[in-house]
């Protein structure tokens, strides 16, 4: 906003790119909007309302009218917008040049018309993780180190500050792929789990270094030419619900039995220790079976009984 109160032409292109979000979303609830409904709920006038309706059937919408002169998108048509990884990479551009815009933020919210699940945009949308993602964009854009403090590691059980070179985000901008600097290894850093950021001054310098994997489901590197831990689980939809909320990175590798309710996960894994962590307290009875691979089946006993002792 200009001296004044006077929009910029900055404010004028975010407005109307959160109509035209707002536009897509209302359209797309199943219901029948007239002109008049539409125009109040974007909050502009109905002359307004027909070029964004002209503006997203340019971009692939298709937007019906009915015989009551009521607009709406098919719902077939809502599978040939951005996809979940398009969506992923319009929030990292924006992260990265606007690193200190709150609209950012606002974008990542209503970016949930373009992912079917709303899981992305909820994670981003998260007033702390979206600070995080803010100020972590900004390292990354500048290359410079950053200062992850008060990070809690779930391996370790630890709570300590770490200097890394960030990469990228990966994993629905749920982990940092980073280098961190004391250890000379590339980890994975899970955002929720970080206290705060700081961009510190001074330059990336071992890039040289730097490995990006895709991570496992419980966020550790992983290196597919290489690694051979498998595990097979069938568990209660409790207990999947409970893997989805610990490991969102499962999602999409669990399967629901239709016949019996049951959940089956089949996936490979960089390490067995945190899939044995989260398999014990399930056992016998608790709603979890570990199926498969004899190597983790003996390692899932082997921390039963230390437990046990």
């Amino acid at each position: 906003m200009a001296q004044g109160g006077r929009p910029t032409g900055g404010d004028f292109n975010q407005n109307r790119l959160h109509r035209l979000l707002l536009l897509i979303r209302v359209l797309r609830s199943g219901q029948r909007h007239s002109i008049g409904s539409l125009a109040k709920r974007l909050e502009t006038g109905q002359r307004s309302v027909y070029r964004y309706l002209r503006l997203i059937e340019d971009v692939g919408f298709g937007v019906e009218k009915d015989a009551d002169g009521g607009f709406y998108i098919k719902s077939e048509d809502l599978d040939h917008v951005f996809t979940s990884q398009e969506a992923e990479l319009i929030l990292q551009a924006l992260r990265i040049a606007f690193p200190t815009r709150d609209e950012v933020a606002s974008i990542a919210a209503k970016l949930n018309v373009f992912e079917p699940s709303n899981e992305l945009a909820r994670w981003i949308a998260d007033a702390g993780v979206a600070r995080i993602l803010g100020q972590i964009s900004e390292g990354i854009g500048s290359q410079h180190r950053v200062l992850l403090k008060g990070y809690q590691s779930a391996n370790s059980g630890t709570v300590s500050n770490r200097i890394v070179e960030p990469m990228e985000f990966v994993g629905g901008h749920r982990f940092l792929a980073a280098f961190e600097v004391a250890t000379r290894t590339n980890k994975y850093y899970r955002l929720d789990r970080i206290a705060e950021v700081e961009v510190l001054p001074v330059p990336i310098s071992l890039t040289a270094q730097h490995r990006v994997h895709a991570p496992d489901i419980f966020g550790f590197a992983l290196d597919l030419a290489t690694a051979h831990k498998r595990i097979e689980l069938s568990m209660s939809m409790q207990v999947a619900l409970f893997l989805k909320s610990e490991a969102p990175l499962a999602t999409p590798h669990l399967k629901q039995d239709e016949a019996t309710g049951r959940v089956a996960l089949k996936v490979v894994v960089a390490d067995y220790r945190p899939a044995v962590r989260f398999v014990l307290p399930f056992l016998n009875g608790g709603g979890m079976d570990v199926l498969g691979d004899a190597q983790f089946k003996a390692e899932v006993e082997r921390a039963k009984q230390g437990f046990i002792q």
